[in-house]
């Protein structure tokens, strides 16, 4: 039967009696505990999620540079004038003067005699140097004259000329020899036209042979002739 044990003799054992205030106080002990507990818990749990209390903010030094003071400035010498000091001389003391010997008074000489002045000599007249004539020169202007009369007739105005009416002047340079013979006919300056250049050629050409070279000039000589060309 409940609330029974029998013991070892088989005689059975009666149960105490239950009491109802041990148990209520055993009951609110256990929740008070479970209560600490729980409250202890909830507090720890705040605290490790919030972290570590946050520290204060940092204060801000502001730091200036300021330089050093400078050293006080020494006195600077002052310097030393560089124009020279004259320094005043003494006055010399001049020399005594002595006074000058006596001269004795020469008797005063007579005046040299003039000579008497020589006659001039008469100007002779001067002596008039006379040049001998340039032969040469004159014997060379001739013949070129004589040249020129020779090519006149022999110069025409060139028909291939006519429709443009060219008018220019040819500067020719020809060589011959005494006999009259022509060695060279080359142009020296150009009338700008080669039309009327040609022709002053054929002029020469045409003239030949020539009068033969006088006595008195080279064998060979260059004839400078210019032909004038104009539309009539």
């Amino acid at each position: 039967m409940p609330g029974k044990r029998s013991i070892g003799d088989g005689t059975p054992e009666k149960w105490p009696a239950a009491r109802p205030w041990g148990d209520l106080r055993q009951f609110l002990g256990v929740a008070l505990c479970v209560s600490l507990l729980c409250g202890t818990g909830i507090y720890w749990l705040r605290h490790a999620l919030q972290g570590p209390p946050a520290r204060k903010a940092d204060q801000v030094v502001s730091v200036r540079l300021v330089a050093p003071p400078s050293p006080p400035a020494q006195p600077v010498p002052p310097e030393k004038s560089t124009v020279p000091v004259h320094t005043p001389k003494a006055p010399a003391e001049k020399p005594a003067e002595l006074p000058e010997p006596l001269l004795a008074k020469r008797p005063a000489e007579a005046p040299p005699a003039l000579a008497e002045p020589k006659p001039a000599a008469k100007d002779q007249p001067a002596r008039q140097v006379v040049k001998a004539p340039d032969t040469y020169g004159m014997v060379a202007v001739d013949f070129r004259r004589r040249l020129f009369s020779h090519l006149e007739p022999f110069r025409h105005y060139p028909e291939a000329a006519k429709p443009e009416r060219l008018n220019g002047t040819v500067l020719l340079a020809f060589v011959m020899r005494r006999d009259g013979t022509v060695l060279d006919i080359r142009v020296s300056r150009s009338s700008g036209h080669a039309v009327l250049d040609n022709e002053a050629i054929e002029t020469v050409r045409r003239a030949r042979p020539f009068p033969p070279v006088p006595a008195g000039l080279p064998d060979r000589v260059t004839i400078m002739v210019p032909v004038a060309f104009s539309m009539p």
